[in-house]
């Protein structure tokens, strides 16, 4: 009850700080916390070897070499080649012909191409190859299918004479307004010796020269009705004067084909030829197929050994390419070694 005496009064509360009076008791709310265990790590090194399951962290290892893959693209482009041979050889359809023809009373010739298999009707290409002559004198000349007489050409067209002048009669008449010139050397210099100029019809001209051997070679300007516009060049023999002054190139003879027989005279140079050596060649389309066969198979090659390694076949990728580029180089550095130390 409020007021009764006999309870106790309360007791006084000292609010202020005491220098002298202890601190405050902590009070712990709640449950005792339990101790936090201290987390503790450990390993041990082993020496056993450790399996990775990703084979992209493995160290590439060296492939043995597989022996029979290399030696099967060794010898695969010799198979090809074989192969290609043979193509060649059972698609080749060539024809040849050949004989010998005797000039009449009047130096001409009658060559009966019909006999030797001659026909352009057939679509087929004819080549008549004709060389006559002795000893190191020989002459050449071809007809084709285009109906021309060629005379492949090896004249004296003129001399250097002991007081150094020059006559010559060139193989075709310089164009009109082009110079025919010839060089030789003096005194270690080069000079030139000018020897008139083309008129297109005149063959014939000639000058003066310095030096007292043979040693020079001239040029002009000529008209080709195949070819337009070329130049030609003849030249000396070296030797002392007087000396020869020779040109090369090709003559077109008159002639004419009249069933199958061609008639014609050969030029001056050769008209003591008393008969003449006849070969007719004749290509028929597939010819130019064959042609292309060779570049085939280089492209085989190559496409073998490119494919092979792509697809995983290394090491016959690594023959064909032995094949076809180690081996051949080798042996072409043997033949420039060997040229070098023998002399060419």
């Amino acid at each position: 009850m409020v007021g009764d005496s006999d309870s106790a009064p309360p007791a006084s509360i000292v609010i202020g700080n005491d220098s002298d009076s202890a601190p405050p008791v902590s009070v712990v709310i709640g449950n005792d916390a339990a101790p936090i265990p201290e987390n503790v790590f450990s390993a041990t090194v082993s020496a056993e070897s450790v399996a990775f399951s990703d084979p992209s962290l493995l160290m590439p290892v060296k492939g043995k070499m597989m022996k029979k893959q290399f030696f099967l693209g060794l010898f695969f482009p010799v198979i090809i080649s074989i192969f290609f041979a043979i193509t060649i050889e059972s698609l080749d359809d060539d024809n040849y012909e050949d004989g010998v023809f005797m000039a009449n009373e009047q130096g001409e010739f009658s060559i009966d191409l019909a006999e030797l298999g001659w026909n352009c009707d057939d679509g087929s290409y004819y080549d008549v190859n004709l060389n006559w002559g002795n000893g190191n004198n020989h002459h050449y000349a071809n007809y084709d299918c285009q109906e021309n007489l060629r005379y492949h050409a090896n004249e004296n067209i003129g001399t250097i004479h002991e007081n150094g002048s020059i006559e010559l009669d060139l193989l075709y008449p310089p164009v009109d307004g082009y110079d025919v010139i010839f060089h030789y050397w003096k005194d270690g210099n080069s000079r030139t010796a000018l020897l008139g100029q083309g008129d297109g019809v005149n063959t014939t001209f000639s000058g003066n020269v310095d030096p007292d051997f043979c040693e020079g070679d001239g040029e002009y300007r000529y008209w080709d009705d195949d070819l337009g516009d070329s130049y030609n060049w003849f030249s000396t023999n070296g030797g002392p004067r007087p000396c020869t002054i020779v040109e090369s190139g090709e003559i077109i003879i008159d002639s004419k084909l009249e069933d199958g027989v061609l008639t014609f005279k050969l030029l001056d140079s050769s008209s003591d030829a008393k008969e003449i050596n006849v070969e007719v060649y004749s290509y028929d389309d597939m010819n130019f197929v064959i042609e292309f066969l060779p570049l085939l198979g280089c492209l085989a090659f190559l496409g073998a050994g490119i494919g092979a390694y792509m697809s995983g076949y290394k090491w016959f990728a690594y023959g064909v390419g032995a094949s076809i580029i180690v081996f051949p180089a080798i042996l072409f550095t043997i033949g420039i070694l060997a040229l070098m130390a023998y002399g060419f």
